[in-house]
C-alpha cells in the first residue's frame, strides 16, 4: 500500500518532523500504523524493549520531553542509557535542565497505540507526581502536571487546575484552558472556577482570541480557605 510505504519512509527519515495520520475514529489508523512499523528495520520499539526500557519509552511517548532526573526516578539510569544507545531517544539541554525526548515522533505514535489505557493513565499520574518533586519551577511545568493529572483522572484539587488554566490561556492554548477550567468546576472550585470557565467559553466562541492589550481573566488567586495552593 502507498500509505504504508509513506509511513515507513517518514520513520526512516530522521530529518522529518513526522507524519500526520488523520481520519474518523474506527477507520483503522492505529492498525495501519502498526502494519507499517511491523518491519524490525523501521521502528524497533516494543519488539526489542522490555521492563524498565519499555517504561522509559512509554513515559516519553506520553509526556516528552521529560527531565532526566524525573525519568531516572521513574525507571533507572541504566534503562535511560540503553534507550539512548539504541537511538530510540535523544538527550538534550534546555537551559539548566537535561531532558530526554523520543528520537522520532512516529515512535511515540507506535508506543501510544499499543499502550493499554489503564497503564497509560498510571504512567501520566506518575509523571505528574515525580515532576512535581524533581522540578516544576517553569510555568509550562505547572500546565503539564495539571494536564497529566487530567488525563490520568487524578485532578482533584481546583486550585492547581485554575492556575494551570490561567497559564494555558496566557500562552493561547484555549482548548487546554477550557478543559482545565471545566475540571476545576467539577472539583469544587466554586465561583472562581465557574466565572473563569464562563469567560473562556465566551472567548472560545469568538473568531479569534482577544488582542494582547485586552484585560486578563478576572479570577482570584486561590487561598488556603478556598482552594489548595499551586504545586
Amino acid at each position: 500500500m502507498d500509505e504504508i510505504a509513506e509511513i515507513r519512509a517518514a520513520a526512516c527519515a530522521r530529518t522529518k518532523a513526522g507524519l500526520l495520520i488523520a481520519g474518523p475514529a474506527g477507520v483503522g489508523k492505529s492498525r495501519l500504523l502498526r502494519e507499517a512499523c511491523a518491519d524490525r528495520d523501521v521502528v524497533p520499539v516494543q519488539a526489542t524493549r522490555a521492563g524498565a526500557e519499555l517504561a522509559v519509552l512509554e513515559y516519553l511517548s506520553l509526556g516528552e520531553p521529560v527531565g532526566l532526573a524525573t525519568l531516572i526516578a521513574l525507571t533507572s539510569a541504566e534503562a535511560c542509557e540503553a534507550v539512548e544507545e539504541a537511538q530510540l531517544a535523544s538527550v538534550l539541554r534546555d537551559g539548566r535542565r537535561t531532558q530526554i525526548r523520543l528520537a522520532h515522533p512516529i515512535y511515540g505514535e507506535v508506543i501510544r497505540a499499543s499502550c493499554p489505557v489503564l497503564r497509560a493513565r498510571r504512567r501520566q499520574a506518575e509523571l505528574a507526581a515525580v515532576t512535581k518533586t524533581y522540578g516544576h519551577r517553569r510555568r509550562e511545568d505547572v500546565m503539564r502536571i495539571a494536564a497529566w493529572r487530567l488525563e490520568s483522572g487524578t485532578a482533584t484539587e481546583p486550585g492547581p487546575l485554575l492556575t494551570a488554566a490561567a497559564l494555558a490561556y496566557a500562552v493561547s492554548d484555549l482548548s487546554l484552558a477550557l478543559r482545565l477550567a471545566e475540571a476545576a468546576v467539577a472539583a469544587g472550585g466554586g465561583l472562581d472556577a465557574t466565572l473563569t470557565l464562563a469567560q473562556f467559553r465566551i472567548w472560545s466562541a469568538q473568531p479569534r482570541r482577544p488582542p494582547p492589550h485586552s484585560p486578563s481573566p478576572t479570577w482570584r488567586t486561590p487561598t488556603s480557605s478556598s482552594a489548595p495552593a499551586t504545586p
